[in-house]
């Protein structure tokens, strides 16, 4: 089931990212970044009170930190980051942008809290930067048209 809600997670993802280029809304890209914070956060809310409950008191400090980080930072600068490139640059050029993150992660997972990632993970990360080259290689030039014989 986990599988599952990450790749629909993901499709609605592009299937925003698309909608985003496509309709050229006559809004600023914040006031559509919060339509879509909110939107997002919505069904969050519904189903936050049956995942079981902790007291805001128990909250540790790093917990706190954590939150505050991902609502700001995360959740809403980053987002409307993406997402103003997302609109306003090429699709190869946008995507880059989103690429590096999984590799700054295990980066920081590791630096920061010891983790030490498996195969699996190194082979994903593997992928994603070969994804990243893929990108950023030139094409090749398109073969010149021969000549017209005299």
């Amino acid at each position: 089931v986990a599988a599952l809600l990450i790749l629909a997670a993901s499709i609605s993802w592009a299937l925003g990212i698309v909608l985003v280029r496509k309709w050229k809304l006559p809004l600023s890209q914040t006031v559509v970044s919060g339509w879509m914070i909110l939107a997002g956060w919505f069904p969050l809310a519904i189903l936050a009170p049956f995942m079981g409950t902790v007291l805001l008191h128990d909250v540790s400090g790093p917990a706190w930190f954590s939150m505050l980080y991902n609502i700001f930072l995360a959740g809403t600068l980053a987002h409307w980051a993406f997402y103003r490139l997302a609109r306003s640059l090429p699709v190869a050029v946008s995507s880059m942008s989103s690429l590096p993150v999984p590799i700054v992660g295990v980066l920081s997972g590791m630096l920061l809290l010891g983790e030490r990632p498996g195969p699996q993970e190194w082979i994903a990360l593997a992928l994603v930067v070969a994804a990243m080259v893929a990108v950023l290689r030139a094409p090749k030039a398109a073969p010149s048209p021969p000549a017209p014989d005299s």
